[in-house]
């Protein structure tokens, strides 16, 4: 089964998010607890990996996560658990981009890979 099969029910987003590390204990124990609260809103964590910049010697973090809908997703926002989570957050997050869509590509598809 591919990717876009797996995931490609109606309504399903993606949402990839570059995050600027500048506190990594303090970004470890605020994504402990945002990650059961995303949980709680059928969101998922699917993939997390840090790059760093040379140039600037930034740390980031991206994370690739999965909502069933955008409900879901400004629900998860909209979470007072979540709110109360903005002091740690503003001292372990310098910024954050965030990119959501719900049209997925299977490129593998072409080549015969699922």
């Amino acid at each position: 089964m591919s990717f876009a099969e797996d995931n490609g029910k109606v309504g399903m987003i993606y949402i990839l998010v570059k995050l600027s590390i500048v506190d990594l204990h303090a970004f470890d124990t605020f994504e402990r607890q945002a990650i059961v609260i995303m949980s709680e809103h059928s969101g998922e964590l699917i993939a997390a990996f840090e790059t760093h910049s040379d140039a600037t010697d930034e740390l980031f973090e991206h994370h690739l996560l999965r909502f069933p809908n955008r409900e879901s997703f400004a629900a998860y926002q909209a979470d007072k658990r979540l709110a109360a989570l903005k002091e740690l957050r503003s001292r372990a997050i310098a910024s954050t981009e965030v990119v959501v869509s719900d049209r997925i590509k299977d490129y593998n598809r072409e080549i015969g890979q699922d």
